[in-house]
């Protein structure tokens, strides 16, 4: 699926009319052929007092145990109050599958923030979130200190139609540990806002920004993926678009792998102002286009590899910093930035087999502007294509000495001897994600599927709901379409 197919589908999902019911309420249709056909219910609540299954506390079935969980499913919630569900303070084994929640959403000229929270976990540990859509909420998913957290097929934040915004926080996870998140959407101005957890992967998710919602909730803030002290987080075939990716504090081992990052509000991803240090960071198989300031922009890793991916028309591609060591760079594709293309600061530095073409004229800026790197352990960076077989034009940072005359890319060098640039390649290596291993499959990234309560590509559908006791039962029918399109383009090359 492409980048135009992938977005379509989930800007699909916040496309299909609502449905008008007597009342006010607005709700979408959901799976007709469910085994429980999807019905109105109040705010849910649940902690460590679970009782037998009721309709009242929205359990369909289950004991609570790992081999059966309770299950909260089927029910359609456009809540008045704070949450629409909210399990605390229990480690029951728990299911909630198979929901709409449809708030109220926010005037767009109130300038004020949404308090609905779709779901909120605090303390709830063994959880499972399967097929929720959560739309018109000030937060789609809320949790903190919890354990063992599954969410899948899954959409939060998609914008409804006017006067309503979009969510604020998409996912908003807290002190939690061992969290999956598979096949998620979160569109919002903060698509995932990740601090003090550990143990987090994420494969298959679109973050998608928001700027317009931005906007109506007076926020001075551009769209983002925020998180600090975050340790051991997993990206895998993740689309990253609009936003900024600023991940700050003591990241542990932290990976993107099979990844997107598309235009971005300012950084691809940055530590921001908050500053990291990783165990590692490994960069593989990812693309970063069209971002307007410095695509990859990381400090005090211990082990930073970057190595066979994309990065073509962005300011800047790659920075990095003096506090960084055993950076290793190969196989990536680093062309058309406007300004300059890796800009390496660090220690046991290697940077071989990379293409380095059309960067604004300097395609490595060695030492990042700053103090000198070690004369003693030379950058290595042979054997990289710099779009000329004549190799490099070598510069000398604050002087007029050009050490290798070339139309190719410019390598600027703080001192003769700081970098080893004696060998190039006479034309371009086999680079980009086709060209590496990154030990996870390789596919289009983004959530290939929503919540199979999807209307938006069914011919037609039938949902009986309840409005109220006195209306009695009310059939509504509704033909689905399937729109929405982006302007995204398709990756380049």
């Amino acid at each position: 699926m492409d980048v135009e197919a992938a977005l379509a589908v989930a800007l699909a999902l916040a496309a299909v009319p609502a449905l008008a019911l007597p009342g006010g309420a607005a709700e979408q249709g959901v799976d007709a052929s469910a085994d429980v056909p999807p019905q109105p219910h109040g705010p849910i609540q649940g902690d460590a007092e679970f009782e037998l299954p009721t309709a009242v506390n929205g359990v369909r079935s289950g004991s609570g145990t790992a081999e059966d969980p309770y299950v909260i499913s089927d029910w359609v919630i456009a809540p008045s109050t704070t949450f629409a569900i909210r399990i605390f303070d229990t480690d029951a084994h728990v299911r909630i599958d198979t929901i709409l929640v449809r708030g109220q959403g926010c005037p767009t000229d109130s300038g004020a923030t949404c308090d609905l929270t779709g779901l909120d976990l605090r303390g709830a540990d063994n959880v499972t979130v399967e097929d929720v859509r959560v739309l018109g909420a000030g937060r789609g998913l809320h949790a903190t200190d919890v354990e063992h957290l599954t969410i899948r097929r899954s959409a939060f934040g998609l914008a409804t139609e006017t006067p309503f915004v979009v969510t604020s926080e998409g996912l908003d996870i807290h002190f939690s540990r061992d969290v999956e998140v598979a096949n998620v959407t979160s569109v919002a101005v903060f698509p995932l806002v990740l601090t003090r957890s550990e143990n987090a992967t994420f494969h298959d998710v679109t973050l998608l920004g928001d700027p317009a919602a931005a906007e109506s909730l007076a926020t001075t803030f551009d769209p983002a993926v925020t998180g600090d002290d975050a340790r051991n987080v997993s990206f895998v075939r993740t689309d990253v678009v609009d936003v900024n990716a600023f991940l700050g504090g003591e990241r542990g081992d932290t990976e993107f792998v099979h990844s997107r990052f598309l235009r971005g509000a300012g950084h691809g991803f940055s530590e921001g102002s908050n500053d990291a240090t990783f165990d590692s960071l490994f960069v593989c198989g990812s693309t970063f286009r069209d971002v307007p300031d410095e695509a990859l922009d990381v400090s005090d890793v211990e082990n930073l590899t970057i190595e066979g991916n994309v990065f073509t028309n962005n300011t800047d591609a790659v920075t990095t910093s003096l506090a960084d060591e055993n950076v290793t760079v190969v196989r990536n594709r680093v062309e058309n930035q406007s300004s300059t293309g890796l800009a390496i600061g660090g220690h046991d530095i290697t940077v071989h087999n990379n293409s380095l073409a059309n960067n604004g004229g300097r395609g490595f800026l060695e030492g990042h502007d700053l103090s000198p790197t070690d004369a003693d352990n030379p950058t290595d960076a042979r054997f990289n294509w710099w779009g000329h077989e004549d190799g490099p034009n070598v510069t000398v940072s604050g002087s007029d000495e050009i050490l290798n005359p070339s139309p190719g890319d410019q390598l600027v060098v703080d001192a003769v001897d700081e970098v080893d640039w004696s060998d190039w390649l006479s034309q371009p290596p086999e680079v980009g994600p086709d060209a590496v291993d990154c030990g996870v499959p390789a596919g289009e990234p983004g959530a290939d599927r929503g919540p199979d309560l999807d209307v938006a590509f069914q011919a037609e559908l039938a949902i009986e709901v309840t409005v109220d006791e006195q209306l009695g039962p009310t059939h509504v029918r509704a033909e689905a379409e399937a729109v929405g399109e982006t302007a995204l383009d398709a990756d380049a090359g």
